[in-house]
């Protein structure tokens, strides 16, 4: 029975390193798609400064003032943030969530259409 145990420890690494390979691949994907996101996340971060900015700056102009405008887009801001502060968990939780499941159980399904 040599050879038996031989074979038992050589599935049982291969294994191992199939697991490892596996957890690797999954952690790239989460990586890679989170970087993506970082990226259009930051680019709808200066979309919303430069609009703000704008929409500060038209309000000064109608307003005839030079804060007014300013004041007005902080407390629009301060407002979301506290929405986003009460609701947020409910509101982007179980999109995360989702997203990230999907990412990971993807290629399992792959797999088993193969």
């Amino acid at each position: 029975m040599p050879g038996l145990k031989e074979n038992l420890e050589e599935y049982i690494d291969l294994q191992k390193e199939r697991l490892i390979l596996n957890v690797a691949d999954k952690s790239s994907d989460v990586v890679s798609a989170m970087g993506v996101r970082l990226a259009y996340m930051m680019c709808a971060l200066f979309a919303v400064v430069f609009l703000s900015l704008s929409l500060a700056m038209g309000i000064n102009y109608m307003a005839d003032s030079q804060f007014l405008g300013f004041v007005i887009v902080a407390f629009i801001y301060a407002f979301l943030s506290f929405l986003l502060f009460k609701n947020g968990e409910k509101w982007f939780g179980k999109i995360i969530a989702r997203e990230m499941l999907d990412i990971i159980y993807k290629e399992e399904d792959n797999e088993k259409i193969q």
